[in-house]
């Protein structure tokens, strides 16, 4: 929210990534990146996975490391867990992970599925924003990163809409918080940034905003539908930022916030097995969570902050 904030300063405002690479305070060491021979096997099958799970563990052992941790997409989790919860071998080694693109990519499917009908494609087209075609992939959650753009820049119009009345109602409840947030909407500087968002968390700011909203769906349930799709498309853009950032806390909770939406549009198989993975990733070892908190549960190719990638990314490309 800091971000769409200072986009309504009247001073030239720098893009979301460069905004986050600003607010970034991790940069960890680049990841060395091995590939693995290639298994003719379906991966569907456990034996294959079976397979696989014990090359790793060979390899892990040779290494003197104590747990293996897989990352899959949702469609192989519940089999590694099978694997996992009936071998005794693997109960207190094998840390199976839900990867971050399917869920996010499978999220957008789901924020397609709020807004059909809304007529919100139809704008996208008539804004020349993109084709009849590509419109369409974006709301069934296709084209990852299109998908991505296409909602942030939705979102920061809707902002742009939003935000006079948001400010009207704190001038009448903290003029002087009101005040504060235009002062530091003027600059990008990492210090600035940082005092935004720790205004923007604590229960002065916090506690208006509810209020704000709530009052929303009482006078106007059109504009209650599309702050939906607005909480829907800031949680999107949290995880991604969890992703790129290697900030396990916030990719954890951005999944939690998704679970209901999954529960809510019949997305069972995230529904069902995200309330396992949440479960699971409460339970980590202590070195291993230590080490995720450190953002050592995603890849780092390249210097600079912000730039993070999934490993089921790095992978497949």
């Amino acid at each position: 929210m800091a971000f769409f904030m200072s986009r309504t300063s009247k001073k030239p405002m720098p893009s979301w990534i460069f905004y986050n690479q600003k607010a970034s305070t991790v940069n960890p060491e680049k990841t060395t990146v091995g590939y693995l021979p290639i298994i003719q096997a379906p991966a569907s099958e456990l034996d294959t996975l079976n397979t696989v799970i014990k090359r790793v563990l060979h390899i892990s052992k040779s290494m003197e490391q104590q747990h293996v941790i897989l990352t899959v997409g949702e469609a192989l989790y519940p089999k590694l867990l099978e694997l996992k919860w009936s071998v005794e071998e693997y109960k207190d080694v094998l840390i199976p992970c839900l990867g971050g693109l399917h869920i996010a990519m499978n999220f957008l499917g789901v924020i397609g599925q709020h807004m059909v009908d809304s007529g919100l494609s139809e704008l996208w087209v008539k804004c020349d924003l993109m084709g009849a075609n590509a419109a369409q992939h974006v709301m069934a959650g296709k084209g990852y990163a299109r998908a991505i753009r296409t909602h942030k820049l939705t979102l920061q119009a809707l902002w742009q809409l939003l935000l006079p009345r948001l400010y009207t109602y704190l001038d009448e409840v903290d003029v002087t918080l009101r005040a504060e947030l235009s002062d530091l909407c003027q600059s990008v500087d990492a210090d600035h940034i940082a005092q935004m968002v720790d205004k923007l968390t604590t229960d002065r700011f916090q506690q208006p905003m509810k209020e704000f909203a709530a009052s929303l769906a009482v006078d106007d349930l059109n504009a209650a539908f599309w702050w939906d799709y607005m909480t829907m498309v800031s949680i999107v853009l949290c995880f991604t930022r969890a992703q790129r950032d290697g900030l396990w806390d916030l990719h954890l909770y951005a999944f939690k916030r998704m679970l209901p939406f999954f529960f809510m549009y019949d997305h069972i198989n995230y529904a069902r097995w995200g309330t396992v993975y949440l479960a699971e990733m409460s339970a980590l070892p202590p070195e291993i969570l230590l080490e995720f908190q450190k953002g050592n549960f995603l890849v780092k190719r390249s210097d600079g902050r912000f730039n993070q990638v999934q490993r089921i990314k790095v992978l497949s490309g």
